[in-house]
């Protein structure tokens, strides 16, 4: 609390809350409470009310229900037992109970009420995994005994679990069904089957079975894995089994037997067909005959090709003919064509000598051929030497030519070194006469170009020579050719 004593008002009046009421008295109009500098607070006061315009504390905690919802709080102080609501009326109430339900503490005032179901005698366990229970209308337990027998129109969701099974009727499984004994049904189908021992009156429906011993009338899957299958009808589109007994097996689309797996047919294995690995075989392993029975056989090769056709009635077709190595033995021939065998081999001896004629004929024919050819070798050797004589010729001849020219040359320069003997005398003796020497010279060039004709004639000549011998080697060579 503020103390004032020997306090001035100038220094103490900011510490007063004031009222504006212009020097009168409150009234029942609310008036803002305001510090003494003038600035308002949340309080607001009259003669007959208090409000509070801010946010209202209690022990430091914000009260944050409004006046509205304070106002709907009712009044607890007459009430005993639970409290129930309605529409904001509040009541009390007691809990009762009815056979076989008792309750104590009912109404709460002493504690919490305890509210028990009464016993039935039944001892509590577990009891299965097929157990047949007694419920009253309450809902409990009355009694209990194990069922041997289950019978019931459908049985939905859980784990089934029993020594044997006999269905009647056609059951709808969407999962997996798992069995591990011995199963007697009327007809299975579902996606996948997993069992030990199925007997199945009618038929069998699956995508994938798998078992080890199924028996039933009709078995239709995708894909089977069976140790031991007895049926009289199979529908599969893969097989994969170790031993199959059936009437009838109806494969949908493919059967895929691994190298050296074979196929028995009869008690005792006595047609087998087996791919080992390389060749296949169709055995007839029994001591009777293999028969392939049809009113047209047709023996082709991969690409369609007709090798052998046998139709009823009719003669067999080899495409590509009969071709016997050895010894043909018969009693006799049957057909349009062949009356006697004596006179096929007859006329195929006649043949042969015609054959042998015309044989003898060509090696005639080739010996003469030999001996002309031999003839216009030896006449084209002799060409081939006679030319070889006229190049000999035509060798000498122009060693013989050479030689002259040669000659000539030795003469012209032993001319033209007297020609320099004439000179050198002729410049001893220029003194005497100058139209001597004139004439002396010209006799000279005259000389010199005797000598240039000569030499140009030789040239010419050995060129013709050259060229005759060229028409004589091309003239042999088209001989030859």
């Amino acid at each position: 609390m503020s103390n004032f004593t020997g306090q001035k008002i100038a220094n103490t009046y900011k510490q007063l809350l004031q009222v504006n009421t212009s020097n009168s008295d409150l009234s029942s109009t609310l008036i803002t409470v305001e510090t003494g500098a003038g600035n308002a607070t949340p309080l607001q006061l009259a003669t007959d009310k208090v409000n509070i315009n801010g946010t209202f504390q209690l022990g430091g905690e914000t009260l944050t229900a409004n006046v509205s919802a304070l106002n709907n709080i009712a009044d607890l102080s007459g009430i005993t037992g639970i409290v129930v609501g309605d529409s904001g009326s509040l009541s009390g109430r007691t809990l009762v109970g009815g056979s076989p339900i008792t309750i104590t503490n009912a109404n709460g005032t002493a504690g919490n009420p305890t509210i028990s179901l009464a016993t039935t005698g039944i001892t509590s366990a577990t009891y299965g995994p097929l157990a047949r229970l007694n419920i009253d209308t309450y809902g409990r337990v009355i009694d209990v005994s194990i069922a041997t027998t289950v019978s019931a129109n459908s049985f939905i969701g859980g784990v089934f679990n029993g020594s044997s099974l006999t269905v009647e009727n056609d059951t709808s499984i969407g999962g997996d069904v798992v069995i591990q004994g011995t199963t007697n049904m009327k007809a299975v189908s579902a996606t996948d089957v997993t069992l030990n021992n199925l007997t199945v009156g009618t038929k069998i429906t699956a995508a994938t079975v798998t078992a080890t011993t199924i028996e039933t009338s009709v078995l239709r899957a995708t894909k089977a894995s069976i140790t031991d299958l007895t049926a009289d009808t199979l529908s599969f589109d893969s097989v994969s089994v170790s031993s199959i007994n059936t009437n009838i097996v109806n494969v949908v689309s493919s059967t895929n037997l691994s190298d050296n797996a074979t196929l028995n047919f009869g008690d005792d294995n006595d047609l087998i067909i087996q791919h080992n690995g390389v060749h296949s075989v169709i055995k007839e392993a029994g001591t009777g005959d293999l028969f392939i029975q049809s009113n047209r056989i047709k023996l082709t090769n991969t690409g369609s090709f007709s090798m052998l056709t046998l139709a009823d009635g009719q003669d067999a077709e080899f495409p590509y003919g009969v071709q016997v190595s050895g010894t043909v033995s018969a009693t006799s021939f049957v057909g349009p064509t062949i009356t006697s065998i004596n006179n096929v081999i007859a006329n195929v001896s006649a043949l042969t000598q015609t054959n042998l004629d015309a044989v003898t004929s060509i090696n005639t024919v080739i010996d003469n051929l030999s001996a002309t050819i031999a003839t216009s070798i030896d006449n084209r050797t002799q060409a081939i030497t006679s030319i070889n004589n006229v190049i000999t010729n035509l060798s000498a001849t122009f060693a013989t030519s050479i030689d002259n020219t040669n000659t000539n040359v030795t003469t012209n320069i032993n001319a033209i070194t007297s020609i320099n003997t004439v000179i050198t005398n002729l410049s001893a003796t220029m003194a005497t006469s100058i139209d001597n020497t004139n004439t002396n010279v010209t006799t000279n060039i005259n000389a010199i170009t005797s000598i240039n004709t000569v030499v140009a004639n030789l040239s010419s000549t050995m060129a013709t020579s050259i060229d005759n011998t060229n028409g004589a080697a091309l003239a042999f060579a088209i001989a030859l050719g």
